[in-house]
């Protein structure tokens, strides 16, 4: 069988699309794409994060903790470049709250950064409304299908299907960010600003 052509191949979908994390030194500061924050326990095996599949999962057998991780879509401001950031499930306790309190993610902005300059550092996210508005980004990433594609999961259809598949608990909140907004913005994921009232 012959699979040569003259023809440019089709680019595989997501195939310009990087999933990053939090670098240890550093701060992401983009505009959110996503319409919501997906999560799913994982498991670190095998020298890299994994899905954990729920009921006869291997990992969980060989005795491997679950983690929840959370994923979205942004546009980073350095570079005007899409992205899928990954984040713990303690790090997207302020997405989660932000897409309570706005009703949606998108058009957000946020920025992320890993305070103590550690590889596993704790990361602190804050976010605020973005003054210029949703209609000037990039359609969202296809969360589930990205990371089912990603983790080579056999069934990427069932995955992208099943909205509630893998879902975590939602973790309780423990940040306390000192990143400063504009006066006229009351960001999600601060506890208090460091102005005096």
């Amino acid at each position: 069988m012959d699979d040569w052509t003259t023809e440019r191949p089709e680019p595989r979908e997501f195939a310009a699309i990087p999933l990053i994390r939090v670098p240890p030194a550093g701060l992401i500061v983009g505009t959110i794409t996503s319409l919501e924050v997906l999560s799913r326990n994982t498991h670190f095996a095998q020298h890299r994060t994994q899905p954990c599949p729920g009921d006869d999962c291997p990992h969980c057998l060989a005795g491997y903790s679950k983690r929840p991780h959370s994923y979205l879509s942004f546009v980073n401001r350095a570079n005007n470049r899409q992205y899928v950031l990954e984040l713990t499930g303690l790090a997207a306790d302020a997405v989660f709250e932000a897409a309570k309190r706005y009703g949606h993610l998108r058009g957000l902005d946020f920025q992320a950064q890993r305070k103590q300059k550690r590889p596993n550092g704790r990361v602190e996210v804050a976010l605020c409304p973005c003054p210029a508005g949703e209609e000037r980004l990039p359609p969202p990433v296809d969360i589930r299908k990205f990371m089912a594609m990603l983790w080579n999961s056999p069934d990427v259809a069932a995955v992208a299907a099943d909205p509630q598949r893998g879902r975590p608990p939602a973790a309780p909140a423990r940040h306390d960010l000192r990143v400063h907004f504009p006066a006229d913005v009351d960001p999600i994921g601060q506890r208090g600003n460091g102005r005096q009232e």
